[in-house]
């Protein structure tokens, strides 16, 4: 080992990305190395390392198999596709196996002190996946958004806010473009045209309520059922068949352009975060929606779009730490898990932020949650957001009804926390 070398630049990258914490395989795969040469600058800076992670991916058709060896704690699916480092952008779990076994391995320490021998714990992760879509879909799919990021508009820098600018949280939840209601069956009418107007008015209605104070930032979490289907089946992800207005790529085209607009109307005003929170009727077409607002928006300096996987998001600002999901997989008995996740999940804003607080959609039909808006648990308020969409003739069939359509804005402040909400009823009329 001693006689591995490499040059002074080389070894020097080698230091840096030791200092920065990275493991025996992630040193060498990032400095271009061999790992005898991070070994060695290991021992002679007296620092141990781990070994990396090992990931074998082989694809065959429409399926693939995804093995890694990891000291990584593997306790769930979403922590194995972020160890095996699975792009859901193509890749669906089908089946996941995870196994637990012990090595010993010499560690590394400096050049007068003897090697340090340790148990450590690995975590052997075997996932079986399918793609998304088809695969024609999915390439031409990536072909559109690198296409859209290249021609994509410059827009103009966001203005500068004043420094008691205020946080602005928008909550157009539970739009469900494409879902198709008829009135005389339901009680009110509900298409593709009527959302996006309903969305549109929304959007401007949230902004004229909100305009009389200075605003830093606009928060809009995409996804919650944005879209009605998943397929061109008329199903959600789930496979539930479920009554649809249009086509499939028309649901496309005007949802998408819906939220463009919103978005260059946003950036107007205050800089924009966007990410996605993937639903129970949209968990594919809203993760491509926000692909798409991300290379709309490439050339926006105002503009911010998350597109990582994940059900639970959280953000901070200031002294505010918020945690964003759908809540379809939630029942009455989970809900007050959410706090502790919160904090086991993002331990660190737990700890520096006063104002925490959860925001969930899908309720908007249920039957116990629709007058309920928040509760506190913790110190940390769990809200349910308004849907803007109307009822479905399953809904109505089954006594679902009655719950108040309409969008939200939620202000606050990055020194205080919450200062109060506005509530826009849906409308259509102009």
């Amino acid at each position: 080992m001693q006689g591995v070398k490499c040059d002074p630049a080389t070894e020097e990258a080698v230091r840096v990305a030791l200092a920065a914490g990275r493991t025996l395989r992630e040193a060498a795969r990032d400095c271009g190395v061999s790992t005898g040469v991070v070994q060695r600058v290991a021992r002679e800076i007296g620092r141990k390392v781990l070994p990396g992670v090992e990931i074998d991916f082989m694809a065959e058709g429409d399926t693939a198999t995804v093995t890694a060896k990891t000291p990584e704690r593997v306790s769930s699916e979403e922590d194995a596709i972020r160890v095996c480092k699975v792009d859901t952008s193509r890749w669906r779990v089908v089946g996941m196996e995870v196994k637990t076994y012990q090595t010993a391995m010499k560690l590394k320490t400096g050049k007068d002190t003897p090697d340090d021998t340790k148990v450590i714990q690995l975590y052997a992760v075997r996932l079986k996946l399918a793609l998304i879509a088809p695969r024609p879909y999915l390439d031409a799919t990536d072909a559109l958004c690198e296409r859209i990021a290249e021609k994509a508009r410059r827009y103009p820098a966001p203005r500068t806010a004043p420094s008691a600018a205020y946080l602005v949280k928008l909550g157009l939840y539970d739009a469900h473009f494409a879902k198709l209601c008829w009135g005389r069956e339901t009680g009110s009418d509900y298409d593709l045209r009527i959302a996006e107007t309903v969305y549109r008015n929304a959007a401007e209605d949230l902004l004229q309520l909100v305009s009389a104070y200075p605003i830093a930032r606009f928060v809009l979490p995409l996804g919650n059922d944005f879209f009605h289907v998943d397929s061109a089946k008329n199903t959600t992800t789930g496979g539930t068949v479920v009554d649809c207005d249009s086509r499939y790529a028309k649901m496309i085209e005007v949802g998408e352009m819906a939220v463009i607009q919103l978005i260059e109307r946003l950036q107007e005003v205050a800089p924009v975060d966007v990410f996605h929170v993937p639903g129970n009727h949209d968990r594919l077409s809203s993760y491509h929606l926000c692909r798409t607002v991300a290379a709309w928006f490439r050339h926006a300096a105002g503009v911010t779009v998350d597109v990582s996987p994940g059900v639970r998001k959280y953000r901070r600002y200031g002294c505010n730490l918020f945690g964003y999901r759908h809540g379809d997989l939630l029942t009455d008995n989970q809900i007050p898990t959410l706090p502790g996740l919160m904090a086991v999940e993002s331990p660190q804003d737990w700890a520096e932020t006063t104002c925490r607080e959860w925001f969930l959609g899908h309720r908007h039909s249920s039957r116990r949650f629709v007058s309920r808006e928040s509760d506190e648990l913790q110190g940390v308020q769990i809200r349910y957001l308004s849907s803007l969409s109307g009822t479905d003739f399953w809904h109505h069939e089954n006594g679902y009804i009655g719950n108040r359509r309409a969008a939200e804005a939620y202000l606050y402040s990055l020194d205080s926390g919450y200062l109060g909400h506005f509530v826009a009823p849906a409308r259509l009329a102009a």
